[in-house]
């Protein structure tokens, strides 16, 4: 290596040349701490995202194997996974959220997708139902809601029909 470049990297504190495997042993929101696959020696303080702001955060999996790169003499950074635990993507006020939990977009706090099919097949057995009633007098024949002060009594008995949130939202994608 030239030695004009290797003591401005000295100067500046720049040590391209330490990269090293390492398995993880704490994950925080922005940083993890690591153990040196060669040494053992732990490494607190790994980053996994470049600034505290918006951008893209990998979280490693507890356990799993990472390749870590020196910034600096005392800064490193993830920058390789084996195994990810989760992914969060933050870009001005929208995010996603990834996780084995399922998707979250935003705050998730509209609760969970429709799962469109379901809801068709609901709405259509509802229409059905509704087409099928027909309310007669007691003497048979057709009637407005009310004939002579006479209440109209429907041909069927139905059961009550309800539709719950959790026959048709997939809870596996939320947004908010």
């Amino acid at each position: 290596m030239n030695p004009i470049v290797k003591h401005i990297r000295e100067i500046v504190g720049v040590t391209p040349d330490a990269l090293f495997l390492a398995e993880i042993t704490e994950v925080k929101e922005t940083t993890c701490t690591v153990k040196t696959l060669l040494s053992g020696s732990e490494l607190p303080n790994v980053r996994l995202i470049a600034a505290e702001t918006n951008g893209m955060v990998l979280k490693p999996k507890i356990g799993s194997i990472v390749l870590v790169g020196a910034i600096t003499n005392v800064d490193a950074a993830v920058l390789m996974y084996s195994e990810i635990d989760s992914f969060n993507l933050i870009i001005g006020d929208s995010s996603v959220a990834v996780s084995t939990d399922g998707i979250v977009f935003n705050s998730g706090d509209k609760g969970g997708l429709i799962n469109v099919t379901d809801l068709v097949s609901k709405l259509n057995n509802i229409i059905s139902i509704i087409e099928k009633l027909q309310y007669f007098t007691p003497a048979g024949s057709p009637a407005p809601l009310m004939l002579s002060g006479i209440p109209i009594v429907p041909d069927v008995t139905l059961q009550p029909y309800y539709i719950q949130v959790s026959q048709i939202e997939n809870t596996k994608i939320k947004h908010g």
